[in-house]
Protein backbone atom coordinates (compact mmCIF):
# COMPACT_ATOMS: atom_id res chain seq x y z
CA UNK A 1 0.00 0.00 0.00
CA UNK A 2 2.78 2.36 0.57
CA UNK A 3 4.27 1.41 -2.59
CA UNK A 4 1.19 2.23 -3.84
CA UNK A 5 0.83 5.45 -2.46
CA UNK A 6 4.28 6.74 -3.58
CA UNK A 7 2.99 6.05 -7.06
CA UNK A 8 0.43 7.88 -7.21
CA UNK A 9 2.71 11.19 -5.78
CA UNK A 10 4.79 10.74 -8.32
CA UNK A 11 1.90 10.44 -10.73
CA UNK A 12 0.83 13.87 -9.03
CA UNK A 13 4.01 15.53 -9.69
CA UNK A 14 4.86 14.53 -13.37
CA UNK A 15 1.08 16.03 -13.83
CA UNK A 16 1.93 18.97 -11.81
CA UNK A 17 5.01 19.26 -13.74
CA UNK A 18 3.44 19.17 -17.43
CA UNK A 19 1.17 22.02 -16.75
CA UNK A 20 4.35 24.08 -16.15
CA UNK A 21 6.12 22.72 -19.36
CA UNK A 22 3.09 24.07 -21.52
CA UNK A 23 3.00 27.62 -20.41
CA UNK A 24 5.23 29.59 -21.78
CA UNK A 25 6.48 31.60 -18.26
CA UNK A 26 8.37 29.16 -17.27
CA UNK A 27 12.08 28.92 -18.07
CA UNK A 28 13.45 25.64 -17.97
CA UNK A 29 15.34 26.25 -15.13
CA UNK A 30 12.16 27.49 -13.13
CA UNK A 31 10.44 23.82 -14.24
CA UNK A 32 14.05 22.24 -12.41
CA UNK A 33 12.90 24.53 -9.10
CA UNK A 34 9.98 23.33 -9.40
CA UNK A 35 10.60 19.84 -9.52
CA UNK A 36 12.95 20.16 -6.59
CA UNK A 37 9.97 22.15 -4.36
CA UNK A 38 7.77 19.31 -5.47
CA UNK A 39 10.31 16.22 -4.43
CA UNK A 40 10.62 17.59 -1.29
CA UNK A 41 6.98 18.08 -1.00
CA UNK A 42 6.30 14.25 -1.99
CA UNK A 43 9.37 13.49 0.67
CA UNK A 44 7.59 15.22 3.53
CA UNK A 45 4.34 13.72 2.64
CA UNK A 46 5.46 10.48 2.64
CA UNK A 47 6.91 10.96 6.37
CA UNK A 48 4.10 12.67 8.11
CA UNK A 49 1.97 9.63 6.65
CA UNK A 50 4.09 7.15 7.06
CA UNK A 51 5.86 8.46 11.04
CA UNK A 52 3.51 10.52 12.69
CA UNK A 53 2.18 9.18 16.33
CA UNK A 54 -1.23 8.61 15.09
CA UNK A 55 -2.62 8.03 11.49
CA UNK A 56 -2.80 10.68 9.38
CA UNK A 57 -6.21 11.35 7.25
CA UNK A 58 -4.44 12.12 3.77
CA UNK A 59 -7.54 14.04 2.99
CA UNK A 60 -7.23 16.71 5.83
CA UNK A 61 -2.97 16.49 5.52
CA UNK A 62 -3.66 17.44 1.98
CA UNK A 63 -6.75 20.36 2.33
CA UNK A 64 -4.51 21.78 5.04
CA UNK A 65 -1.40 22.30 2.67
CA UNK A 66 -3.48 23.81 -0.01
CA UNK A 67 -5.33 26.03 2.69
CA UNK A 68 -1.49 27.20 4.15
CA UNK A 69 0.00 27.33 0.65
CA UNK A 70 -2.63 30.13 -0.60
CA UNK A 71 -2.82 31.82 2.66
CA UNK A 72 1.11 32.77 1.73
CA UNK A 73 -0.19 34.68 -0.85
CA UNK A 74 -2.89 37.77 0.60
CA UNK A 75 -5.86 37.91 2.12
CA UNK A 76 -8.09 37.67 -0.89
CA UNK A 77 -6.68 33.80 -2.06
CA UNK A 78 -7.92 30.87 -0.27
CA UNK A 79 -8.71 27.36 -0.53
CA UNK A 80 -12.92 26.76 -1.06
CA UNK A 81 -14.13 23.40 0.00
CA UNK A 82 -17.30 22.46 -1.54
CA UNK A 83 -18.94 23.57 1.44
CA UNK A 84 -17.63 27.25 1.83
CA UNK A 85 -17.74 27.35 -2.23
CA UNK A 86 -21.70 27.00 -1.33
CA UNK A 87 -21.61 29.57 0.86
CA UNK A 88 -20.17 32.04 -1.38
CA UNK A 89 -22.41 31.07 -3.99
CA UNK A 90 -25.63 31.48 -1.88
CA UNK A 91 -24.04 34.61 -0.37
CA UNK A 92 -23.88 36.23 -4.10
CA UNK A 93 -27.00 35.19 -5.99
CA UNK A 94 -29.59 33.48 -3.44
CA UNK A 95 -30.63 33.78 0.34
CA UNK A 96 -29.02 32.29 3.07
CA UNK A 97 -29.35 31.56 6.87
CA UNK A 98 -27.38 34.48 9.11
CA UNK A 99 -26.93 37.84 10.88
CA UNK A 100 -26.30 40.12 7.84
CA UNK A 101 -23.45 41.32 8.24
CA UNK A 102 -20.30 41.89 5.33
CA UNK A 103 -16.70 40.90 6.43
CA UNK A 104 -13.41 41.15 5.98
CA UNK A 105 -9.75 40.00 7.31
CA UNK A 106 -7.49 42.78 8.73
CA UNK A 107 -4.31 41.61 10.51
CA UNK A 108 -6.23 38.17 10.90
CA UNK A 109 -8.93 39.62 12.61
CA UNK A 110 -12.51 39.25 11.18
CA UNK A 111 -13.95 42.30 11.12
CA UNK A 112 -17.47 43.94 9.93
CA UNK A 113 -17.38 45.72 6.32
CA UNK A 114 -21.19 46.41 7.09
CA UNK A 115 -24.25 45.38 8.45
CA UNK A 116 -27.22 44.80 6.03
CA UNK A 117 -30.22 47.09 6.56
CA UNK A 118 -33.23 45.11 8.57
CA UNK A 119 -31.85 42.30 9.41
CA UNK A 120 -30.75 40.58 12.92
CA UNK A 121 -26.81 42.28 13.07
CA UNK A 122 -28.07 45.63 12.04
CA UNK A 123 -31.35 45.80 14.55
CA UNK A 124 -28.30 44.62 17.70
CA UNK A 125 -26.27 47.82 16.78
CA UNK A 126 -23.57 46.17 14.76
CA UNK A 127 -21.30 48.68 13.08
CA UNK A 128 -18.61 49.12 10.48
CA UNK A 129 -15.17 48.50 11.75
CA UNK A 130 -16.22 46.20 14.85
CA UNK A 131 -13.65 43.54 15.19
CA UNK A 132 -15.24 39.93 15.90
CA UNK A 133 -12.60 38.55 18.35
CA UNK A 134 -14.68 35.79 19.80
CA UNK A 135 -17.49 33.26 18.54
CA UNK A 136 -19.27 31.07 20.77
CA UNK A 137 -16.81 31.74 24.08
CA UNK A 138 -13.98 30.67 21.30
CA UNK A 139 -11.14 33.14 20.14
CA UNK A 140 -11.87 34.11 16.61
CA UNK A 141 -8.08 35.48 15.72
CA UNK A 142 -6.63 34.02 12.93
CA UNK A 143 -9.81 32.51 11.57
CA UNK A 144 -9.65 32.81 7.82
CA UNK A 145 -13.18 34.47 6.03
CA UNK A 146 -14.46 31.05 4.73
CA UNK A 147 -13.77 29.77 8.73
CA UNK A 148 -15.83 32.73 10.30
CA UNK A 149 -18.74 32.57 7.73
CA UNK A 150 -19.36 29.14 8.63
CA UNK A 151 -19.25 29.69 12.33
CA UNK A 152 -21.89 32.36 11.82
CA UNK A 153 -24.02 31.27 9.83
CA UNK A 154 -27.14 28.45 10.44
CA UNK A 155 -30.44 27.82 10.09
CA UNK A 156 -33.05 30.66 10.80
CA UNK A 157 -34.18 31.10 14.63
CA UNK A 158 -30.62 29.76 16.32
CA UNK A 159 -28.63 32.19 18.22
CA UNK A 160 -24.68 33.12 19.05
CA UNK A 161 -23.02 35.28 21.16
CA UNK A 162 -20.35 37.20 19.63
CA UNK A 163 -17.72 39.14 20.97
CA UNK A 164 -16.78 42.60 19.58
CA UNK A 165 -13.68 44.95 19.99
CA UNK A 166 -14.94 48.43 18.78
CA UNK A 167 -12.92 51.34 18.82
CA UNK A 168 -13.41 53.69 21.50
CA UNK A 169 -14.76 51.23 23.81
CA UNK A 170 -12.27 49.68 26.25
CA UNK A 171 -14.21 46.82 27.44
CA UNK A 172 -15.62 43.68 25.04
CA UNK A 173 -19.08 44.06 24.21
CA UNK A 174 -21.25 40.87 23.66
CA UNK A 175 -24.14 40.28 21.60
CA UNK A 176 -26.44 37.39 21.32
CA UNK A 177 -28.36 37.52 18.34
CA UNK A 178 -30.58 35.83 16.80
CA UNK A 179 -29.89 33.89 13.02
CA UNK A 180 -32.81 34.71 10.27
CA UNK A 181 -32.99 34.06 6.37
CA UNK A 182 -31.44 37.19 4.80
CA UNK A 183 -32.40 37.82 1.47
CA UNK A 184 -30.21 41.55 0.92
CA UNK A 185 -32.23 44.12 -0.73
CA UNK A 186 -29.83 45.06 -3.39
CA UNK A 187 -31.21 48.76 -4.22
CA UNK A 188 -32.78 51.35 -2.26
CA UNK A 189 -34.31 54.39 -3.93
CA UNK A 190 -35.88 57.91 -2.49
CA UNK A 191 -36.86 61.18 -4.06
CA UNK A 192 -35.17 63.97 -2.61
CA UNK A 193 -35.85 67.62 -2.82
CA UNK A 194 -34.59 69.27 -5.36
CA UNK A 195 -35.77 66.47 -8.23
CA UNK A 196 -32.32 64.76 -6.40
CA UNK A 197 -32.72 61.13 -7.27
CA UNK A 198 -30.92 59.31 -4.53
CA UNK A 199 -29.43 55.52 -5.41
CA UNK A 200 -28.10 53.07 -2.69
CA UNK A 201 -26.18 50.03 -3.88
CA UNK A 202 -25.84 47.70 -0.83
CA UNK A 203 -23.81 45.33 -2.92
CA UNK A 204 -22.45 43.62 -6.42
CA UNK A 205 -24.44 41.09 -6.59
CA UNK A 206 -25.48 38.68 -9.77
CA UNK A 207 -29.20 40.65 -9.98
CA UNK A 208 -28.05 43.93 -8.21
CA UNK A 209 -27.73 45.42 -12.09
CA UNK A 210 -31.32 44.94 -12.70
CA UNK A 211 -32.34 46.19 -9.59
CA UNK A 212 -30.28 49.27 -10.74
CA UNK A 213 -31.98 49.67 -13.69
CA UNK A 214 -35.59 49.45 -11.88
CA UNK A 215 -34.65 52.40 -9.70
CA UNK A 216 -32.98 54.65 -12.62
CA UNK A 217 -36.03 54.27 -14.68
CA UNK A 218 -39.06 55.23 -11.92
CA UNK A 219 -36.29 58.54 -10.72
CA UNK A 220 -36.55 59.05 -14.41
CA UNK A 221 -39.98 58.86 -14.58
CA UNK A 222 -40.33 61.03 -11.27
CA UNK A 223 -38.37 63.81 -13.17
CA UNK A 224 -34.77 63.43 -10.81
CA UNK A 225 -32.23 66.25 -12.38
CA UNK A 226 -29.70 64.57 -10.44
CA UNK A 227 -28.07 61.50 -8.98
CA UNK A 228 -26.67 60.63 -5.78
CA UNK A 229 -25.21 57.24 -5.82
CA UNK A 230 -24.67 55.54 -2.55
CA UNK A 231 -22.16 53.53 -2.29
CA UNK A 232 -20.94 53.86 1.27
CA UNK A 233 -20.17 50.64 3.57
CA UNK A 234 -20.83 48.53 0.09
CA UNK A 235 -17.86 45.69 0.33
CA UNK A 236 -18.25 44.78 -3.31
CA UNK A 237 -19.04 41.43 -4.97
CA UNK A 238 -18.98 39.99 -8.57
CA UNK A 239 -16.64 42.11 -11.19
CA UNK A 240 -19.62 41.51 -13.96
CA UNK A 241 -22.04 43.62 -11.66
CA UNK A 242 -19.39 46.31 -11.38
CA UNK A 243 -19.14 46.17 -15.05
CA UNK A 244 -22.83 46.40 -15.74
CA UNK A 245 -23.08 48.85 -12.88
CA UNK A 246 -21.00 51.64 -14.41
CA UNK A 247 -22.42 50.77 -17.46
CA UNK A 248 -25.45 52.81 -16.78
CA UNK A 249 -23.28 55.86 -16.86
CA UNK A 250 -20.90 55.68 -19.36
CA UNK A 251 -20.62 56.21 -23.18
CA UNK A 252 -20.13 53.31 -25.67
CA UNK A 253 -16.76 52.30 -25.47
CA UNK A 254 -15.56 54.06 -22.81
CA UNK A 255 -12.87 51.55 -20.51
CA UNK A 256 -14.10 50.36 -17.38
CA UNK A 257 -12.03 48.29 -15.76
CA UNK A 258 -9.31 45.73 -17.06
CA UNK A 259 -7.07 42.88 -15.56
CA UNK A 260 -3.49 42.01 -15.94
CA UNK A 261 -2.00 38.58 -15.52
CA UNK A 262 1.31 36.72 -15.82
CA UNK A 263 -0.15 35.20 -18.75
CA UNK A 264 -1.52 37.33 -22.30
CA UNK A 265 -4.84 35.20 -22.04
CA UNK A 266 -5.43 36.74 -18.09
CA UNK A 267 -5.14 40.04 -19.49
CA UNK A 268 -8.66 41.24 -20.23
CA UNK A 269 -10.21 45.10 -20.85
CA UNK A 270 -14.22 45.49 -20.06
CA UNK A 271 -16.33 48.47 -21.86
CA UNK A 272 -19.11 50.62 -21.87
CA UNK A 273 -21.81 49.27 -24.20
CA UNK A 274 -24.27 51.27 -23.97
CA UNK A 275 -25.72 54.04 -21.71
CA UNK A 276 -28.74 54.54 -20.11
CA UNK A 277 -28.43 57.40 -17.81
CA UNK A 278 -28.27 61.03 -19.24
CA UNK A 279 -25.61 62.21 -19.69
CA UNK A 280 -26.10 65.74 -18.91
CA UNK A 281 -27.81 64.91 -15.24
CA UNK A 282 -25.26 65.50 -12.55
CA UNK A 283 -23.89 62.39 -10.50
CA UNK A 284 -22.53 62.55 -7.20
CA UNK A 285 -20.81 58.75 -5.80
CA UNK A 286 -20.58 58.84 -1.71
CA UNK A 287 -18.39 56.41 -0.54
CA UNK A 288 -16.36 55.67 2.70
CA UNK A 289 -13.91 53.04 3.98
CA UNK A 290 -16.16 50.53 3.76
CA UNK A 291 -16.53 50.92 -0.18
CA UNK A 292 -14.75 48.24 -1.52
CA UNK A 293 -13.78 45.72 -4.46
CA UNK A 294 -16.79 46.98 -7.13
CA UNK A 295 -17.52 49.51 -5.44
CA UNK A 296 -14.08 51.06 -6.02
CA UNK A 297 -14.23 49.65 -9.47
CA UNK A 298 -17.60 51.76 -10.29
CA UNK A 299 -16.77 55.39 -8.35
CA UNK A 300 -13.27 54.76 -10.20
CA UNK A 301 -14.35 54.73 -13.42
CA UNK A 302 -17.11 56.72 -13.32
CA UNK A 303 -14.46 60.01 -12.07
CA UNK A 304 -12.26 58.77 -14.77
CA UNK A 305 -14.47 59.48 -17.53
CA UNK A 306 -15.66 63.03 -15.70
CA UNK A 307 -18.96 61.37 -15.60
CA UNK A 308 -19.60 61.78 -11.40
CA UNK A 309 -18.04 63.24 -8.58
CA UNK A 310 -16.91 61.37 -5.34
CA UNK A 311 -17.23 62.45 -1.82
CA UNK A 312 -16.71 61.35 1.37
CA UNK A 313 -13.88 58.97 2.70
CA UNK A 314 -10.66 57.04 1.42
CA UNK A 315 -11.84 54.00 0.41
CA UNK A 316 -11.04 50.34 1.87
Amino acid sequence: MKKLLKASLIILFISTVSSFVLSPIHSKENIADVESKMRLFSDIFVLVTENYVEEVDLDALMKGAYHGMLAELDAYSTFLEPEASELLKSDAEGEFGGLGIRITSEDKLITVVTPLPDTPAFRMGILPGDKIVKIEDESAVGLSLNEAVQKLRGPKGTEVTIGISREGEDDLIEFTITRDIIVPQKVFSDMLEGKIGYLRMVEFSDDAPSALEKELTNLKEEGAEGIILDLRNNPGGLLNSAVSTANFFLPKGSLIVYTEGRRLDQNRKYYGRKETWDPEIPLVILVNRGSASSSEIVAEALKDHKKGIILGETTF
